[in-house]
C-alpha cells in the first residue's frame, strides 16, 4: 500500500537488507512535494487550503464584531480591529463578501503575515470564508511551469475525500491590502 501511494506521486521505494544489519526503507519523493499541515476552508464554493503557519487562529465570530462596508470592514478580534476581506475578494472573484445578519454568525481566520503590524500573534487582518473544516496534513504538490499564472497559490493537494484543492500562499494574496 505505501509503495503504490509513493509510485502515484512520482516517487519509488527502495529496500535494502544486509545480513546481521537490518533492513533500510528508503522512500523517495519528487522534489515538487511537501507535507503540510494545513487549515482546509471553503470559500466561493470550493475547497481550499492555507498552511498552518500562515494563521494565528480560525473560528467564528458574531456578525456584531464587524464595523464598517466595503473595502473598510474591520473586526474586533482579542480587543483589536484588524482589516476584514473576503476570500473571494482575494481571489478576485467577483463575489463580494457580505456580514451576515444581526445575530448571524461566520468563519474567518486570522492571517498573519511577514510585515504584520505589532499586535496579538502578528496578526495581520482576518479573512472571511464559508467555512472551516478543521486542520490537516496535507501533501503539497507543486504546479510547475503553471505556478506563475495563479497569483497566490502555492500549490495542490488531494484531500482525503479525494477532492483537489489549491493550496494558497495567504500573505501574497494579502500583499495588496495594505
Amino acid at each position: 500500500m505505501v509503495e503504490r501511494a509513493v509510485e502515484e506521486t512520482g516517487g519509488e521505494v527502495r529496500v535494502r537488507s544486509a545480513r546481521g544489519s537490518g533492513t533500510t526503507f528508503e522512500l523517495r519523493l519528487p522534489t515538487t512535494l511537501a507535507l503540510l499541515p494545513a487549515h482546509v476552508f471553503g470559500a466561493c464554493g470550493r475547497r481550499y487550503c492555507v498552511g498552518a503557519s500562515q494563521v494565528v487562529e480560525a473560528g467564528y465570530s458574531e456578525a456584531s464584531e464587524v464595523e464598517g462596508l466595503g473595502g473598510g470592514r474591520r473586526l474586533r478580534w482579542r480587543g483589536r480591529e484588524l482589516p476584514l476581506v473576503g476570500m473571494c475578494e482575494l481571489l478576485g472573484r467577483q463575489e463580494a463578501w457580505e456580514a451576515p445578519p444581526e445575530g448571524g454568525r461566520f468563519a474567518f481566520f486570522v492571517a498573519a503575515g511577514r510585515h504584520a503590524p505589532e499586535g496579538v500573534g502578528g496578526a495581520r487582518a482576518a479573512v472571511a470564508v464559508d467555512g472551516l473544516e478543521g486542520e490537516s496534513e496535507v501533501l503539497v504538490r507543486g504546479l510547475g511551469r503553471h505556478a506563475k499564472r495563479w497569483r497566490g497559490v502555492a500549490g495542490a493537494t488531494e484531500l482525503r475525500d479525494g477532492a483537489v484543492a489549491l493550496v494558497l500562499d495567504l500573505p501574497r494574496l494579502l500583499e495588496d491590502l495594505g
